[in-house]
């Protein structure tokens, strides 16, 4: 059974918050009801700041004059965030009372990775402004950044009841909870999340985990689902799906979910202050990082965004336009992806990825002249690297240069031998000029590298017909039935190869 969801405090408990990165923590105050924030945005007691007019909940005066957390290394710190921050701490120290400035400062700590001062000055925020579950939450992320998970979760029991109508802080507490080996709490914590913002995908994702690990996957696959319907690129999500369906033995559907949410990872549940710390983000590395990581995680649209936005702030570094580069073309913007790509190799022109890519975007622009010349220069550049031959022979064969096609994958393959789409593709090119005992011995090859794909086995039953191995064909379509046994392309190859058989 479900456990019921957190509720607000009763009777008269209090907890001296204090700012240091050891100590804090919220206090209840005595009284002090359930906090009616919706999805995060304050319930403010009193006006913006809860302190005004004489002692403050947490029983610090109006009159104080809080401490402003300081950079502890500025001299490690990029040249961009130093600045910000001192512009922000001459501000905070103008109000050192207001709360919403020891926040803003806050969130620009946090956008830049520097963790003890962010974690420093949402204790002051939270103290001088407990209405606000802002303050909170981010300071539990403080916490878990810095490695200390079990003070995140005890700040975030304490004051969850009174912030039960704010889901992301509901969600971090479930995911905390969830951490800690704590499945009844996490699981309440989950309930109250989706209450209070019933269109968020991530309480159904810690409510399916929790099932999951239960071994109620029949439970776990309806919640999942619900997921990827609304969100299909939560590939967390589809990998759990994936072992749902493994458990209920729905083979091929396990295979596709698991292969569509491979390397995805849990995420937090956006907040008011999201958008707004982003924007404080001034560390490049911090920047180029997370924009790889959207990439990975197939949100090209929102990686685009990201570089956009700080393109004109790093004008001299090269990882700006690749990356736009990379994620215009996941998007189809092929002329845009180029344009990118030349200012990338404006900055960088060494840099042979960026050459592959480029060449590939060429081609998508049927401009295949270029993009074997582009294919060239990466070879140039890194004559050993498998991208560069497979780029180089797309283009000829783009050309109708079908020898050409054929003898760059064949030097490709040579330095590259455990490189799949090398191995495909020649394969592929090897079947088409009547090579079958060739193409077989590649796609053997494929096969071993890339042992959980279906396709690749009907990749190897098609090579194995051609070359009258009966057995081997027959083989590799068991296979494809163990790992897809509903798919109707599955059903299709097998058809073909059975016709190739019969000949």
């Amino acid at each position: 059974m479900e456990s019921t969801p957190p509720q607000g405090p009763v009777g008269a408990r209090s907890r001296v918050l204090c700012v240091s990165v050891a100590q804090f923590a919220l206090s209840l105050v005595a009284g002090l009801g359930t906090c009616g924030c919706g999805d995060g945005a304050p319930t403010s007691l009193g006006g913006s700041n809860a302190g005004k007019g004489g002692a403050n909940p947490v029983g610090l005066p109006t009159s104080a004059r809080p401490p402003v957390r300081r950079l502890d290394a500025p001299d490690a710190v990029p040249r961009r965030v130093r600045e910000a921050v001192q512009r922000a701490v001459a501000q905070v120290e103008s109000a050192a009372t207001d709360a919403r400035a020891h926040g803003e400062l806050a969130m620009l700590y946090e956008a830049n990775g520097l963790w003890a001062e962010a974690l420093s000055c949402y204790g002051t925020a939270a103290s001088l402004d407990v209405s606000d579950p802002m303050w909170v939450l981010h300071g539990s992320y403080a916490y878990a950044a810095l490695g200390q998970q079990g003070e995140a979760l005890t700040l975030l029991r304490d004051t969850a009841g009174m912030y039960v109508q704010c889901a992301p802080l509901q969600q971090q507490l479930g995911d905390l909870a969830y951490e800690a080996g704590d499945a009844v709490a996490a699981q309440s914590a989950y309930r109250a999340a989706r209450s209070a913002a019933p269109g968020s995908v991530e309480p159904l994702v810690g409510l399916a985990q929790l099932a999951l690990d239960a071994g109620r996957a029949a439970d776990a696959a309806p919640l999942l689902e619900q997921v990827v319907a609304s969100d299909p690129r939560y590939r967390a999500a589809r990998f759990l799906l994936g072992s749902c369906y493994r458990e209920l033995g729905r083979l091929e559907d396990a295979e596709r979910e698991t292969r569509l949410g491979s390397g995805g990872a849990r995420r937090r549940m956006r907040d008011r202050l999201s958008e707004r710390i982003e924007a404080y983000e001034f560390d490049l590395e911090r920047i180029v990082q997370r924009a790889t990581g959207l990439l990975d995680a197939r949100r090209p649209d929102a990686a685009l965004a990201l570089l956009e936005r700080h393109a004109s702030a790093f004008p001299k570094d090269a990882r700006i336009p690749m990356n736009a580069g990379n994620a215009c073309l996941s998007l189809g913007r092929a002329a845009d992806a180029i344009a990118w790509y030349d200012k990338a190799l404006a900055l960088a022109p060494d840099q042979f990825l960026v050459h592959v890519n480029r060449s590939n975007g060429l081609l998508t622009l049927g401009r295949a002249d270029e993009a074997r010349a582009a294919a060239q220069r990466a070879l140039d550049l890194s004559p050993s690297h498998g991208a560069s031959w497979l780029a180089l022979a797309r283009a000829h064969e783009a050309l109708g240069s079908a020898p050409d096609a054929e003898a760059a994958l064949r030097r490709g393959v040579e330095l590259d031998p455990r490189n799949p789409a090398l191995r495909q593709a020649l394969a592929q090119a090897c079947t088409s000029a009547g090579k079958f005992d060739e193409a077989l011995e590649h796609a053997r090859v494929q096969a071993e590298l890339v042992p959980q794909e279906w396709r690749v086995f009907a990749q190897l039953a098609l090579a194995a017909a051609d070359a009258r191995q009966g057995d081997e064909a027959r083989a590799a379509l068991a296979k494809t039935r163990e790992l897809a046994p509903a798919d109707p392309d599955r059903a299709q190859v097998e058809a073909a190869v059975l016709e190739l058989l019969a000949r």
